[in-house]
């Protein structure tokens, strides 16, 4: 059995895919998804730190409950929006959530052959009003291999 490989036509430094409505790069080129165009002009996947990188923001991102597949994967975060927030009480919900779901994360990269694909410890989490409807939260997490990234995530009217 082999792997199936998806491949473009090769002319460096010239770009393969066909216009587009928009800006190209929300679709590859900004590093946001899964596959992306590397500078080959070839298919490539986001690996490393930056597939760790994405990976915690797209559970932080994700409503829990919306994946059929892991029920718990997610925050509850979206919940929050719109709501007046009492800040004695959102802080601790807010960072309730990303823990729990940072754990769910480690849970599901735990076996990954690669280290630095490996959420494992969360090592800052602060949490900063903004207004009585928004708030930011930034953390920064070490993956397995030792390499830390920073990154956050608001909750609320912007």
């Amino acid at each position: 059995m082999s792997d199936l490989f998806l491949a473009t036509a090769n002319t460096p430094n010239t770009p393969q895919y066909p216009p587009q409505i928009g800006n190209p790069s929300f679709f590859f080129g900004e590093g946001t998804n899964d596959l992306q165009i590397g500078p080959d002009n070839d298919f490539t996947l986001v690996q490393d730190l930056a597939k760790t990188t994405q990976d915690v923001q797209k559970i932080l991102l994700t409503e829990q409950g919306t994946n059929v597949l892991f029920p718990y994967y997610g925050t509850l975060l979206q919940s929050m929006v719109g709501e007046k927030m009492n800040p004695n009480i959102i802080s601790g919900q807010v960072q309730d959530q990303i823990t729990t779901a940072l754990q769910m994360l480690y849970l599901l990269t735990q076996n990954d052959p690669n280290p630095a694909q490996v959420v494992q410890t969360l090592r800052t989490l602060t949490t900063q009003i903004q207004s009585e409807t928004n708030i930011i939260s930034t953390l920064t997490v070490v993956a397995a291999s030792g390499q830390e990234i920073t990154t956050g995530i608001s909750v609320g009217n912007i």
